[in-house]
């Protein structure tokens, strides 16, 4: 699941134009987290995850 996860968003970070970057760093680390099961993080410098 986590795999796809990662998948899915590498592939919609190529399709967004403004948010590319926060899905390929979602991409990155959402996958690591799931597997360590702790909380979402979120892309550096983003405390309001959007």
């Amino acid at each position: 699941m986590a795999d796809r996860l990662a998948h899915e968003l590498r592939r919609l970070s190529g399709r967004h134009l403004t948010g590319s970057g926060s899905l390929w760093d979602a991409a990155t680390h959402w996958p690591r987290d799931i597997r360590a099961w702790r909380e979402l993080s979120l892309p550096p410098g983003r405390e309001d995850g959007v």
